[in-house]
């Protein structure tokens, strides 16, 4: 479960998990992210949104 700063609790399988650093410069991410799949459903949060994760 990943709870973000904004309050939203967000429950699924992490998917990616992506370093910014280490991806082409074009290809979107501006910051490290994780990609969980929650409800048939890719949610991509960036590393600033995170307040915490908890394995359930």
């Amino acid at each position: 479960m990943i709870t973000c700063t904004d309050g939203q609790t967000i429950k699924g399988k992490i998917g990616d998990i992506v370093d910014a650093g280490e991806e082409a410069e074009d290809y979107g991410y501006e910051e490290d992210s994780i990609t969980v799949y929650s409800e048939g459903k890719a949610v991509t949060i960036p590393q600033s949104e995170i307040k915490s994760i908890e394995t359930l």
